[in-house]
């Protein structure tokens, strides 16, 4: 068996791929040596870890008019302990808002009545100098994103950034939500929206159960179009 092979290049016998090792097998570069790469890293199949330091894209899910965007018990598990998604240029089909759900039994029920707090303000930039909106419930049917007291335009585009802490955590623990974002109202102006929420117990909602199943939904109408990217945070 040859312990060491010294070569200067190596090619496909055909075609322009070849596989390196079998299944399990692990390569390691090591300290003081560098990979250079000058074409792409395409890890759309696998996991790739430590190249930003955190993330890894798990799913990409193109909007076309659809009732909701969901991330089932496949994609949120316990592997991270935190999970980022970004509403990329997204739009509504009707004039409304847009609300995050959680399940603790892979979407066959969703938490409703009471089931959610959450916190948060938005600002438009028609309103005089320190005015904003704001909302606080400690017992939420929904944990409302963006278009709370002013509706998103479904004649604009929106972007959110959504973070997922710990949600498959069960126990005594806060499965908390941060989220921000910016959309137009029916006015046309601009609005930003900050927020946070848990899940809690009560109606349905998780409490200090695992939550494996989240859903992005409209409150009335549909998801018209955009990108929404899930991300896993090592």
């Amino acid at each position: 068996m040859t312990s060491e092979l010294k070569v200067d290049k190596i090619s496909p016998a055909s075609g322009t791929a070849f596989t390196l090792g079998d299944s399990g097998d692990t390569y390691t570069v090591p300290s003081g040596a560098t990979l250079s790469i000058a074409g792409t890293i395409n890890a759309s199949s696998g996991t790739a870890t430590g190249f930003d330091g955190t993330h890894v894209l798990l799913n990409t899910t193109t909007i076309s008019d659809q009732a909701n965007v969901t991330f089932d018990s496949s994609l949120i598990t316990s592997t991270y302990k935190k999970y980022v998604v970004e509403f990329i240029s997204c739009k509504l089909a009707s004039d409304t808002y847009m609300s995050l759900f959680g399940s603790t039994d892979n979407g066959s029920n969703y938490g409703t009545s009471a089931a959610y707090q959450t916190t948060g303000a938005i600002f438009t930039s028609d309103s005089s100098s320190n005015s904003l909106y704001t909302r606080n419930n400690n017992g939420a049917d929904d944990l409302t994103l963006i278009g709370n007291a002013v509706s998103v335009d479904n004649g604009y585009l929106f972007n959110l950034t959504v973070e997922i802490y710990d949600p498959t955590k069960s126990g005594s623990v806060e499965k908390g939500i941060l989220f921000r974002g910016f959309y137009n109202p029916p006015s046309g102006d601009m609005a930003g929206v900050y927020g946070a929420g848990t899940f809690r117990s009560g109606g349905g909602g998780a409490g200090s159960s695992a939550v494996n199943n989240i859903k992005f939904q409209a409150g009335t109408g549909n998801l018209a179009s955009g990108t929404v990217k899930l991300y896993g945070v090592q």
